[in-house]
């Protein structure tokens, strides 16, 4: 049990730096483990950056612990390739905001490969402390800061049910907006596979609470809140700490270009001007590019299974949002789809809590399976086993012994438990634990169809299929998606035959 007095509780570090390791050094493991401990009760007394746990180096370990009862993050992670999964986060960022159990904030994208996998969020951010409108009122699980992404989120289950808010004394105090995974600004960040539980919409009393709870938010802080008009409308230029590391680490060349090849569409060198919008520039880092989120559950309320973007009217952001000035295109940053509706429950949680760690582990399993995909609706939901639930928490993995010592690939705690593969197959739902079912993956038909008597047969294909656009990039859509803009979609090879109606 520890108690952290003005920093945090635990700290891992390395000295590796690329005068001694070459400009690769960032992708080599610190070999730094914490597995199978207690963490408990810190930041009681000095709140401000007094996590539990400050992840420094590279390719941290962080398996099978359980963190419970703070006032801060559990985790604040510093640099990359860090694997957090197995954990139990419990009553983590009690009475604070613009934080989560789960914090990041970033220098640079060459942070990235982080994971966030398999574990168990319960209750947290549970207060009722207002929030000071001169910060972010915002409480997640997952709080990824300041342009943190590259990474995974994947099979964890989020039971976040439970708000105890009144009503503010004076209007000094904002709205909260209560979720699961939050974005400020991140690119290349997928999210698939996650069970959801969050409070039933307009749930709570007072107007403290912004009442509908939803399992994503990206915010897009790189774009919306610019520094000043310089470099794009971010104020970040190349001279900047966040592009000068880019440069200094030769991300464009080995060993970087094959681990990360994504990597390859940043540009480092910005342009200082003005006269273009960074949200409206593929090659600009500082925009929330390439986020998915897909194949998740989520239940509770409205949003609870959808990811909001700034320009969403259920935003809070989307009266100053606007797309492709302050924030990119939602139909081309975002890919959404697979996200199921799950079961509500009339179960007493508090009871559950009441009964022990052993229950809330229960309670998350039947979460996690009431969220699978179930024929015939296999294009929504996750697979059987994509949680892992049998192994979340302390001394319920067989490796984590192994782990710490050798390393991740020196043992399989599937051999023994329910596992779905880590990835997905082609990115698509799926009812099986490893490959996809009809009609997850829909063939694009080549020709068009044989129309006869009436234009009524005449109908659009409801699912999602591929496509191969002009310049060669494949992406995952509908025939709503080619409605937006069916003078240059339905050019796009195969698409007049899978949405007739449209084209």
């Amino acid at each position: 049990i520890f108690e952290g007095s003005g920093g945090s509780a635990l700290r891992s570090s390395d000295d590796r730096d690329s005068d001694t390791d070459g400009k690769g050094f960032a992708l080599l493991e610190s070999g730094n483990a914490v597995v199978d401990s207690l963490i408990s009760d810190f930041a009681n007394t000095c709140r401000h950056y007094s996590e539990g746990l400050a992840l420094g180096g590279y390719g941290n370990i962080i398996s099978n612990n359980h963190f419970r009862s703070s006032n801060m993050a559990a985790i604040d992670i510093a640099l990359g390739m860090a694997r957090m999964i197995h954990n139990v986060f419990s009553h983590i960022s009690d009475g604070s905001y613009d934080d989560g159990a789960i914090h990041w904030v970033i220098e640079s994208p060459m942070e990235r490969g982080n994971e966030v996998a398999y574990n168990v969020f319960f209750r947290n951010g549970v207060s009722e402390e207002p929030c000071n409108a001169e910060t972010s009122c915002y409480q997640a699980d997952i709080y990824m800061d300041d342009m943190a992404g590259g990474m995974i989120i994947h099979g964890n289950v989020m039971i976040k049910d439970k708000v105890i808010q009144s009503v503010p004394p004076n209007n000094n105090f904002a709205v909260i907006n209560w979720l699961g995974i939050l974005i400020n600004g991140g690119a290349d960040v997928t999210v698939y596979e996650n069970a959801f539980v969050g409070p039933e919409d307009g749930s709570t009393t007072g107007v403290i609470y912004k009442n509908k709870a939803s399992l994503f938010t990206q915010t897009c802080g790189g774009t919306i809140w610019p520094d000043d008009e310089t470099c794009g409308n971010t104020g970040v230029c190349a001279g900047d700490v966040f592009y000068k590391t880019m440069r200094q680490y030769d991300y464009l060349n080995e060993p970087w270009a094959s681990q990360y090849p994504e990597l390859s569409i940043y540009d480092a060198s910005p342009s200082s001007g003005s006269n273009y919008y960074c949200a409206n520039t593929r090659s600009c880092p500082m925009a929330a590019w390439n986020n998915t989120v897909i194949c998740n559950a989520g239940s509770g309320g409205a949003l609870t299974n959808r990811a909001i973007w700034p320009s969403d009217s259920a935003s809070s952001q989307s009266d100053e949002a606007v797309e492709t000035v302050n924030v990119p295109k939602r139909n081309i940053a975002l890919t959404e789809y697979g996200n199921k509706v799950g079961q509500s429950y009339t179960l007493n949680i508090d009871s559950i809590e009441t009964s022990g760690m052993a229950s809330v582990l229960q309670f998350a399993k039947q979460v996690s399976e009431n969220a699978e995909a179930s024929s015939p609706s296999c294009d929504e939901g996750l697979r059987s086993g994509a949680t892992r639930s049998d192994l979340a928490g302390r001394f319920n993995n067989p490796c984590t012994d192994t782990w710490a010592s050798d390393g991740m690939d020196s043992c399989d705690p599937c051999s023994s438990s329910k596992c779905a593969p880590r990835d997905l197959v082609n990115d698509q739902c799926s009812c099986s634990n490893d490959t996809p079912l009809s009609p997850t993956s829909p063939t694009p038909a080549t020709a068009e169809p044989t129309l006869t008597g009436s234009t009524s047969s005449c109908s659009d294909s409801p699912v999602r299929f591929k496509i191969i656009k002009n310049d060669g990039k494949k992406i995952t859509r509908d025939c709503v998606w080619v409605a937006n803009n069916s003078n240059n979609r339905c050019n796009f090879n195969g698409v007049s035959a899978i949405c007739p109606s449209t084209c």
